[in-house]
């Protein structure tokens, strides 16, 4: 795992930033290459370069999706790591708290108000 996650961070490094490039760029690359390569090709073998691209979008969102999960059970687990190393460093606070503190027992007593309701008489 720690080979795939280095590839990760050099591909990373050297990436083509497509994010910077806005949705209008895309649209118009999309368009002309779409419509350069249907000229060029018969209709076999654009039926046959459309079930490559299928495959291989299919294929990268398999990839993507399993890179999001790995990705998210990495910072859950980092995330319980944390809360366990807090929860340790709250537990002794809270124990010599206690501690120190002397018990005593109090009885909570409630006073209950009742409403009178005051009848109306008319006559």
């Amino acid at each position: 795992m720690d080979n795939s996650n280095n590839n990760y961070q050099t591909n990373k490094d050297s990436s083509l930033n497509l994010a910077s490039i806005s949705y209008a760029d895309f649209i118009l690359l999309s368009s002309t290459l779409s419509f350069a390569i249907a000229e060029e090709l018969q209709d076999e073998d654009l039926d046959i370069l459309i079930a490559f691209f299928g495959m291989i979008v299919s294929d990268l969102a398999i990839l993507r999706t399993k890179r999001g999960i790995l990705n998210a059970r990495q910072a859950q687990n980092n995330e319980e790591d944390i809360a366990g190393a807090e929860s340790a460093s709250n537990a002794g606070a809270v124990i010599a708290g206690t501690l120190s503190r002397k018990s005593k027992k109090k009885k909570c007593i409630r006073k209950v108000k009742r409403k009178v309701r005051k009848k109306n008489s008319e006559t």
